[in-house]
């Protein structure tokens, strides 16, 4: 195992045709109070001026590494820059989102305070800066079989899988990657960080802001792209037969059929999805229903959007 820096935070940065927002995230991130950064900006074969404005960046700021690399997509960027971090710690942030300007030295305190592998913080969506909401500080402290439920939200409760919102000992990352070639790969990231955790800290205040314009991922229409999703959670339930979170796992593959033919009926489907497809997933619905209306990790509102589905033909 490699020797990291003690302290040191490695932010790994995707970068990818982001020439309108890249600056607004550098200049976060750079501006973090408290802390000693490395900052690996991957340049994803962009085709605009990122790539320069990555290299401009790098000649004022020491504390940037600029790798350019052709064109593989998110999971490959990441992985790259996971290659060469040397922190003792690990972050990632999204190139079009920023973040809170004491975000990761709150972080890396609650790492400490609390002995645990990751913290997290909550986050918001938002289409232009501003402030976080004000709260109450709060936490929630997970560990062995609180983790494996709050992945597959059992208990019903919310389980957030982005990467950005996070700072990870590098220790627990040892032997974990991101998927490339899907579109959901946060997903079977968290899921192997957890299974390493042997604890998590989350809190409740907002330090990471997720740019939101129209048309994006999560308004888009239904696309073979989404498929990732199944393919996703057919591995992980691959990785569960024989263990206690098997049924668990089969769920939230069901789960993610529901999930893709609501967004399907909000936002419509792409021209390149196959002819039936919409049709199957609604038949898949209904032979499940009753598994489904059964579970705890459904709530209220899905519920009746799936008894809509399944029993007033939506």
């Amino acid at each position: 195992m490699r020797n990291h820096r003690e302290n040191l935070i490695s932010v790994i940065i995707p970068v990818y045709n982001v020439e309108r927002y890249i600056r607004r995230c550098l200049d976060s991130v750079l501006a973090q109070e408290g802390v000693s950064l490395e900052v690996i900006l991957v340049d994803d074969g962009s085709t605009d001026s990122s790539g320069a404005i990555c290299e401009e960046y790098a000649k004022k700021d020491g504390r940037i590494r600029v790798l350019h690399q052709k064109n593989g997509g998110l999971s490959s960027a990441r992985n790259a820059g996971l290659a060469v971090a040397g922190g003792e710690y690990v972050g990632f942030v999204d190139s079009d989102d920023w973040i809170a300007k004491d975000m990761y030295a709150y972080l890396l305190r609650l790492i400490q305070t609390f002995h645990a592998d990751v913290s997290v913080c909550d986050y918001k969506r938002t289409g232009r800066p501003c402030r976080p909401n004000r709260r109450k500080e709060s936490f929630t402290v997970r560990k062995g079989e609180g983790l494996d439920r709050l992945f597959f939200r059992m208990d019903g409760g919310k389980s957030f899988f982005s990467v950005g919102t996070r700072l990870y000992k590098r220790e627990v990352l040892e032997g974990v990657s991101f998927l490339e070639g899907e579109i959901n790969e946060d997903v079977y990231f968290t899921y192997e960080v957890y299974k390493k955790a042997g604890k998590i800290i989350f809190s409740n205040l907002q330090k990471y802001f997720y740019f939101t314009v129209r048309g994006t991922i999560t308004h888009s229409k239904a696309s073979p792209k989404d498929s990732s999703q199944f393919r996703i959670w057919d591995r992980i339930v691959e990785r569960e037969k024989g263990g206690g979170y098997y049924e668990a796992a089969v769920f939230n593959r069901k789960r993610a059929v529901f999930s893709l033919y609501i967004k399907a009926r909000l936002y419509g489907v792409s021209d390149d999805m196959p002819a039936g497809t919409v049709r199957r997933w609604k038949k898949e619905l209904k032979r499940d229903y009753r598994l489904l209306m059964r579970e705890k990790a459904l709530d209220g509102k899905r519920k009746l959007a799936l008894f809509c589905i399944c029993r007033l033909g939506w």
